[in-house]
């Protein structure tokens, strides 16, 4: 069995090597996941599949944000567009312009203009 300074150790070193690989959102949720093992609420599989999920999720969030910035688009989002059309921007609100159905039904939404 391994003694509490072994186990600091292993910890500290764990820590070091997410930090190396940038896995800022696992060193987030790391004790919060370990003491859902520890109270075996989670499997080993389980807490690794949280883990990573998180840095998914980060990551997306990252690479969307990037591709926004390069496209050189003034916001992240269509709720500042200004609709110069009165059916157009209600259709915007009652057919899911802001929804994102129209990605599962794979249809496209171009948008020609400026931003509010």
């Amino acid at each position: 069995m391994m003694n509490e300074t072994t186990t600091n150790s292993e910890y500290q070193r764990l820590v070091s090597h997410l930090t190396y690989l940038k896995m800022d959102m696992m060193i987030e949720h790391l004790d919060e996941v370990l003491d859902q093992i520890s109270g075996q609420s989670l499997s080993f599989v389980e807490a690794l599949n949280k883990l990573t999920q998180y840095e998914i999720d980060r990551k997306e969030i990252n690479m969307i944000n990037s591709m926004v910035k390069v496209a050189g688009f003034p916001s992240p989002g269509i709720e500042r567009f200004r609709f110069f059309f009165p059916a157009l921007d209600q259709q915007r609100t009652d057919h899911g312009f802001l929804n994102p159905a129209f990605l599962e039904n794979k249809e496209n939404i171009v948008f020609l203009g400026t931003a509010a």
